[in-house]
């Protein structure tokens, strides 16, 4: 596939790297725990048995599932105001880890000849073929998939609950919600 002005393959030198592709494993890993944790939350605030509740969430994309979320807190938390107000940050934060997971795992990988990684993500959208190229750290590379963990973590202790549930609800998920 190289092209002849040493194009995308021609700038590859060799494979890409053990730590990254351990990072690459770990924000993967912890995107979908991410997404776990709103589907629980949407389970908890549906207030329907599990079955049905995973098949709302079953085939919702990350941002639907946001989306979801928000309504559902606004419908179903209104006698709890500040928790309800805590439900939109953690929105906020889980859309911008969507943004960056996508950037990241949706990129082709090289290995520049100063062995460096680079991303390379191609779009061809209303604008026309758009090339975004850089160089990827593994630091940076090592934050994101920290930030992922983290949010996860922090949304799995946050008690996004119904009235008339309780937080190990949420836990059951695949048992009682």
């Amino acid at each position: 596939m190289a092209e002849k002005d040493g194009g995308i393959a021609g700038n590859a030198t060799g494979e890409v790297g053990a730590d990254h592709l351990r990072a690459l494993g770990r924000i993967t890993v912890n995107f979908g725990n991410l997404k776990l944790w709103l589907a629980l939350a949407i389970c908890s605030l549906l207030e329907t048995d599990g079955p049905t509740s995973q098949t709302v969430s079953a085939e919702t994309s990350f941002r639907a599932r946001l989306n979801l979320l928000s309504s559902l807190a606004r419908a179903k938390l209104i006698g709890d105001a500040a928790l309800a107000a805590d439900v939109t940050p953690f929105i906020r934060d889980a859309d911008t880890c969507e943004q960056a997971r996508n950037q990241i795992v949706h990129s082709h990988w090289l290995v520049a000849p100063n062995d460096h990684l680079s991303r390379m993500k191609f779009t061809a959208k209303s604008k026309g073929l758009q090339t975004q190229s850089e160089e990827m750290p593994s630091e940076r590379m090592t934050r994101s998939q920290t930030t992922f963990a983290q949010r996860s973590s922090d949304f799995s202790r946050q008690t996004v609950v119904a009235p008339g549930r309780t937080a190990t609800d949420n836990m059951g998920f695949f048992s009682v919600c």
